[in-house]
C-alpha cells in the first residue's frame, strides 16, 4: 500500500495520477468513511474509536491485490485550529490515529504540499 496525506487542495490527486497513471487502485479519503461511523457516536464514546479504525483498516487490507499497487488518499486535518467542540476534537483525532496505522502499513508514505511531492518513508 502506498499513502499520499496532504491539506485541502493541495494537489494530492494529481500527484497520484502523475506517479502511477492508471497501474494503480485507489481508496479515496478514508476520513470520509470514518466521519460516517463517528456521526452515530457521542463525545463520550471515545473506547470506539479503536474498532472503528481497525474496521476501516481491514476494508483497505481487503481492497490490497498482489499484482497491482493500492493508493490510499487522505487529507490532513492536523494542522490548524484546535476543535474546541469534543466531537470536532474526537473526529481529528481518530483521523490522526487512522493515518499513523496508515502510515505504519505502507511501503511509502507522501506528503503533498502546493503540488510537490516529498516522500517521508
Amino acid at each position: 500500500m502506498i499513502f499520499f496525506v496532504g491539506g485541502k487542495a493541495q494537489g494530492k490527486q494529481a500527484a497520484v495520477r502523475a506517479k502511477y497513471g492508471a497501474e494503480c487502485d485507489v481508496w479515496m479519503y478514508p476520513e470520509k468513511l470514518l466521519r460516517e461511523r463517528l456521526r452515530s457516536k457521542r463525545a463520550d464514546q471515545f473506547q470506539e474509536i479503536p474498532a472503528i479504525v481497525e474496521e476501516i483498516m481491514d476494508m483497505i487490507r481487503a481492497s490490497e491485490e498482489p499484482d497491482r499497487p493500492l493508493v490510499v488518499v487522505s487529507e490532513l486535518v492536523g494542522c490548524g485550529v484546535i476543535p474546541t467542540d469534543p466531537m470536532q476534537e474526537m473526529y481529528r483525532e481518530t483521523v490522526g490515529r487512522l493515518q499513523v496505522k496508515l502510515a505504519e502499513r505502507a511501503t511509502e508514505v507522501w506528503r503533498v504540499t502546493c503540488g510537490i511531492m516529498e516522500r517521508l518513508k
